[in-house]
């Protein structure tokens, strides 16, 4: 073994599982420490604090929200915020920070409101050795583990206590679905202003199948290699039962939706286009895109168009399709315009979802 390779024992493989957080309220920090140090013995994994919120900050900003005309609070806060971004640092989000959840001001007791812990295998540090011992691992192996965690009121316990907000991110190795293992690192198209390719795409779907034993999915890739050619495209409604769920791909950056539903009260095939185009420019390339792949099935079900949703923006058209996907299989009336929070929260939901 040369002095820079590992030892055997580390494993090569790109595909981790990462060791679950199983307990979520603490009563205080202490317990919260006392806690990881039993979880760092148990999973040989160590973290340490990176970047840290205030309880004093906290407060600052609750009042803030109490008095909304006060601006010069506010700037203050986004000041903080971008000097943060700009030192590379992490600027926690509403979802990062449960803000919103109460408005009650935080015992400053507590100290520190909001913490951020990452994996140490991921931290770069400079080496504080002498060269007199051989040393195997020079960089970081890259884990993206980390622990965030947060001073909340516990409705139930009538109390502020500390949860693991969320609790391991960790992006290495994929996942097993039935259109085959997909990398957890195209989870990252789930961000903000993203427009989410096709691996996303099957991560949601993978989800509702799995959510959902009478759902079954159909590879948006599928259309596109023309797989009818063979003859397959009836193996894709033999294992389901009531629902078949098909993204499909206009203009190559454009998602729009077709669910099959072959229930007796409701059968049809009902097709979304997100942007809702002018003179129905995508819902007749939909229709032309079924009709050439399937056929026989559009001859006996009716395909019907759904107008009532539209997506806020221009690169919402994928999370807006997995939304339309989700109220269709539970019967869930539609938004007509669902705002750029929902849709962050729609984002937000499926990716750590995905995740566990």
């Amino acid at each position: 073994m040369s002095d820079s390779e590992p030892e055997r024992q580390v494993p090569s493989s790109s595909s981790w599982v990462c060791s679950p957080v199983d307990v979520e309220w603490h009563e205080d920090w202490d317990a919260f420490r006392a806690y990881l140090v039993e979880y760092q013995a148990t999973t040989h994994q160590i973290f340490r604090q990176r970047t840290s919120i205030s309880v004093l900050k906290r407060n600052r900003e609750i009042e803030a929200l109490r008095r909304p005309s006060d601006c010069l609070t506010t700037s203050v806060h986004e000041s903080e915020d971008t000097t943060r971004a700009a030192q590379g640092l992490a600027v926690p989000t509403l979802e990062d920070t449960h803000v919103g959840q109460s408005n009650r001001l935080i015992p400053e007791s507590f100290k520190n409101f909001w913490i951020k812990m990452i994996c140490t295998h991921g931290w770069q540090r400079k080496s504080r050795g002498k060269g007199i011992r051989k040393a195997f691992f020079d960089e970081s192996t890259g884990c993206k583990a980390n622990i965030k965690a947060a001073v909340v009121w516990n409705s139930s316990a009538n109390a502020f206590m500390r949860e693991n907000a969320i609790k391991q991110l960790l992006l290495r190795g994929g996942r097993t679905t039935p259109f085959g293992e997909i990398p957890y690192r195209s989870l990252l198209t789930f961000r903000e202003n993203v427009w989410m390719d096709d691996n996303a795409m099957c991560h949601g779907q993978a989800l509702l199948e799995r959510e959902h034993s009478n759902v079954g999915v159909i590879n948006p890739l599928s259309l596109r290699f023309k797989e009818h050619e063979s003859g397959n495209c009836w193996e894709l409604f033999r294992n389901t039962s009531d629902m078949v769920l098909l993204p499909l791909h206009i203009d190559d950056n454009h998602w729009c939706g077709a669910v099959f539903d072959f229930r007796r009260d409701s059968r049809g095939i009902t097709i979304l286009d997100p942007l809702q185009a002018p003179k129905s420019k995508y819902y007749d390339a939909c229709e032309t895109q079924l009709k050439a792949v399937f056929g026989e099935m559009c001859q006996l079900l009716a395909i019907k168009r759904e107008t009532h949703l539209r997506q806020p923006d221009m690169v919402s058209c994928g999370a807006t399709v997995l939304m339309f996907f989700e109220c269709f299989i539970k019967g869930i009336k539609m938004p007509a315009k669902p705002s750029q929070s929902l849709i962050r929260f729609i984002r937000l939901r499926y990716m750590l979802k995905c995740l566990q």
